[in-house]
């Protein structure tokens, strides 16, 4: 085995795994409130959603549904992907935080900074405790 071109691969790869994450590929663009609720709708069709929340970064939203449910948008990859929230939730706070889990255990807990009013106010929305 080659010990030189061993090493000048691997220096190749951090480089350009060092390069697509100064570029910021591989992520989407921060959710806005409008994108969030498109989301949601195109994912679940027929379904018309209004109320929406957005984690501080962007990287994640609560939609509220005409009916009451509760879809999570979040970041998967590169692209945008929703979970529709089948109340009760076990949503835990943290702080400012609100940690959901999606129900899936490929998906995992997604954790929102929303600020501690607006995270215990889903959080109640989310466990049923409270008209949405």
């Amino acid at each position: 085995m080659n010990w030189i071109i061993l090493g000048g691969s691997l220096v190749a790869v951090v480089v350009v795994a060092w390069l697509v994450g100064r570029l910021g590929l591989g992520r989407p663009a921060p959710l806005d409130e409008f994108q969030a609720r498109r989301v949601a709708e195109e994912t679940f069709i027929g379904h018309r959603f209004g109320a929406t929340t957005l984690d501080r970064d962007g990287r994640a939203a609560l939609v509220e549904g005409a009916d009451g449910e509760i879809a999570l948008v979040r970041a998967h990859g590169d692209k945008w992907v929703a979970r529709l929230l089948r109340s009760p939730v076990t949503a835990h706070l943290e702080a400012e935080c609100l940690l959901v889990p999606a129900g899936e255990t490929m998906f995992g807990v997604t954790t929102l900074t929303l600020g501690a009013e607006a995270a215990a106010e889903w959080a109640a929305k989310l466990k049923g405790t409270r008209d949405a």
